[in-house]
């Protein structure tokens, strides 16, 4: 079941709701976010399907904006030369590159927004 809030481990343990929290949550500052829950060392793709359950079992309309989301990063991703990366990451970035190419020649379905 899916959280509403989160205490922060600060000096007076703060209670922030995710609602205010989206205020806030640009995409920059939404990256910067993923950036530090990514740079773990541990398995994203596993904790990437954790998330999918949880939404999946959220809210019933959510599912279609949850791939969108997923599908705008990678098109991101292959948007330009990247040159702020390393080999680690050739691979990702041919993925992305190869689903932002299904996308454009709709080979690849977007779900709508309803």
């Amino acid at each position: 079941m899916l959280k509403n809030s989160v205490t922060l481990k600060n000096e007076d343990h703060t209670e922030v709701s995710f609602h205010d929290l989206r205020q806030v949550l640009d995409a920059p500052a939404l990256a910067g976010l993923l950036d530090e829950r990514l740079n773990t060392y541990e398995n994203d793709f596993q904790l990437g399907k954790k998330v999918g359950i949880e939404l999946l079992n959220s809210h019933r309309t959510l599912q279609g904006c949850a791939v969108r989301f997923a599908l705008g990063i990678l098109a991101g991703f292959a948007t330009e030369d990247i040159t702020y990366t390393d080999d680690r990451n050739r691979v990702a970035i041919q993925t992305a590159k190869e689903v932002d190419r299904l996308l454009r020649e709709d080979k690849l379905k977007c779900p709508p927004f309803i």
